[in-house]
């Protein structure tokens, strides 16, 4: 085979043409020699001609077939050389395709190794990288393959700039990342990819944009994006809280096994560190849970539908508390959220709200067996009020001057002060156990509130003559606020409600074996051959009782019934 020789002609064509097609960036980012880099070019163009030959590829010497050689294979060198230096990675991990340049830590592709050794020794090479510029992804085609990014990614122009298409596969990103394009982002696929730290989207994807299978581990931010095409989050995982505020999703969206597990600290705290007004944010924020939740509705998903209808509601929640002019209906929904989210995170957490109902019952098997303890009145009490003693053993005490039935059961809160002293001391080590419950449970300053109300209301049932009703009172709402406390109990005091949940499960299965009509409150009752659970104080107690237990078990069977729990 003779090798190729151009004519004087020919020869002035080509390197014209080369000349052409060597972008100014080679020699601003590179510093290559202009003529050792086009005769490279030549040589090769020439030696593409003689492979042809070689082959027996039919293929004529002329201005139109040089042009296009030249223009190939100058984008393939001069695309090399760039990258190579942008990227400060050797150029024999730069595979330059027509449509597309894949960056890979596979250098060549051995075809004489075991399939399977070769496929573990491929997944196994990484390729770090330790500099690159959003600017290259406009300018080239990039398919990232197994690829650890060391640096920030970010655009080092004011302007924002436009991508055609970009891939990352298998990759993984352990500084911030900007990706903000103008307008044309075409395709984008990001599969298999671990961000390590934060990283930022906006513009226009105009073709189809994939996350597939995605790990976001830090603040991922989508805000104002449009999505033209296709959407897919399939199998996408977000640590924290994203922002898809104001996203615009024209066409369908893949949310199947999207793993987005937040809680309600994780999105306030997400929502106040954006830079607008907190209740606006929680309202964007609020829009974008519920286009995901009418997403997975579409396709039937209504397990996860329940997680982002309750990531709604929970915007809602710092939205109404956040908000300059509430009124009287905004105040009452706000606490109503709150107190669902604690009872049953929004009738999701099927376990939370059945521990809620072991401490409920707990606390009436405590204050039942208390009250039980001391129930008897003092012999003292006998001159001052007429006691009756009745079939069940219970004491009763009848106000002379109206008549009304109270039961102070042996608590002997009287109106003399030495008589509460003489109580106390009777009765210390009972008072000292119930203070190292209440004190690491109630912080200081609800205990002195309490404390403080406590008294002030002593002095005025004092006054007016009411002091048993104030016992019997005083009982009834230390019960409701024990309850209430101990289910609406910070996150951060997780460790004191497990402890508060094992001493439920203790209590409540000794209250099954030994007393299982606590059980049934009010009903209960009719349940005992000889009731000892009629009289006044314990049964108010009881219709208190009830009334929390039927709450929190309507929560309980709603939470068990998923699909009730996603609006139709």
């Amino acid at each position: 085979m003779c090798k190729i020789v151009l004519d004087k002609n020919m020869q002035n064509f080509l390197l014209q043409q080369i000349e052409k097609e060597i972008p100014l960036e080679i020699f601003l980012y590179t510093q290559e020699n202009k003529e050792i880099l086009k005769k490279d070019i030549y040589d090769r163009v020439v030696n593409a001609f003689e492979g042809y030959q070689r082959y027996g590829m039919k293929k004529d010497i002329n201005k139109d077939t040089l042009k296009e050689e030249a223009k190939k294979i100058s984008y393939k060198i001069t695309s090399k050389k760039i990258l190579s230096k942008e990227l400060e990675i050797d150029e024999n991990y730069i595979f330059v395709g027509t449509d597309i340049i894949i960056i890979s830590p596979q250098k060549s592709f051995p075809y004489d190794e075991n399939i399977e050794n070769l496929i573990k020794k491929q997944l196994d090479e990484r390729l770090v990288i330790k500099k690159a510029d959003t600017r290259l992804f406009s300018q080239f085609p990039l398919h990232f393959i197994q690829c650890d990014f060391q640096c920030e990614i970010k655009n080092t122009f004011w302007n924002y700039l436009e991508c055609e298409n970009l891939s990352f596969k298998n990759c993984n990103f352990y500084k911030e990342v900007y990706f903000r394009f103008q307008k044309t982002f075409k395709l984008l696929i990001m599969e298999n990819c671990n961000f390590h730290n934060k990283v930022y989207f906006s513009g226009a994807f105009n073709e189809n944009a994939l996350f597939n299978n995605s790990h976001f581990k830090d603040y991922a931010d989508f805000h104002e994006c449009e999505f033209e095409k296709i959407a897919s989050f399939y199998g996408a995982t977000f640590d924290k809280t994203p922002n898809f505020s104001q996203v615009v999703f024209k066409e369908s969206v893949n949310l199947v096994n999207i793993k987005a597990n937040f809680d309600f600290e994780n999105l306030n705290t997400a929502i106040k560190n954006i830079d607008k007004s907190t209740d606006e944010t929680a309202n964007d924020f609020r829009d974008f849970f519920r286009t995901f939740k009418s997403v997975l509705i579409k396709d039937n998903n209504l397990l996860e539908a329940s997680k982002f209808h309750k990531y709604e509601l929970y915007c809602k929640e710092i939205e109404l508390k956040n908000k300059k002019d509430k009124t009287f209906k905004d105040v009452v929904d706000r606490w109503q959220l709150f107190f669902y989210r604690k009872l049953c995170d929004h009738h999701t957490d099927l376990l939370k709200v059945f521990h809620n109902l072991l401490i409920i019952i707990m606390l009436f098997s405590v204050f039942s067996f208390v009250l039980d303890k001391f129930k008897q009145p003092s012999i003292e009490n006998h001159a001052k009020y007429h006691i009756v003693q009745v079939d069940t053993n219970e004491s009763y005490i009848f106000k002379e001057h109206n008549k009304t039935t109270y039961n102070i059961f042996g608590l002997n809160i009287n109106k003399e002060s030495d008589k509460l002293d003489e109580f106390i001391k009777n009765n210390f080590v009972y008072v000292l156990i119930l203070l190292f419950i209440v004190l690491p449970i109630l912080s200081f300053n609800i205990f002195t509130n309490l404390y403080i109300f406590g008294s002030f209301f002593y002095v005025i049932f004092d006054f007016l003559d009411f002091v048993a009703l104030y016992a019997h009172i005083a009982i009834i709402s230390l019960f409701v606020i024990f309850a209430l406390k101990f289910i609406l109990l910070d996150d951060k005091q997780e460790i004191i409600r497990k402890i508060i949940i094992g001493i439920s499960y203790v209590v409540c299965i000794f209250a099954l074996l030994a007393k299982p009509s606590l059980m049934l409150p009010v009903f209960g009752s009719f349940l005992e051959k000889d009731s000892n659970a009629t009289y006044p104080l314990l049964l108010s107690l009881s219709v208190v009782y009830f009334i929390l237990v039927a709450l929190v078990i309507f929560s309980l069977q709603k939470t068990a019934r998923k699909n009730s729990i996603v609006p139709s």
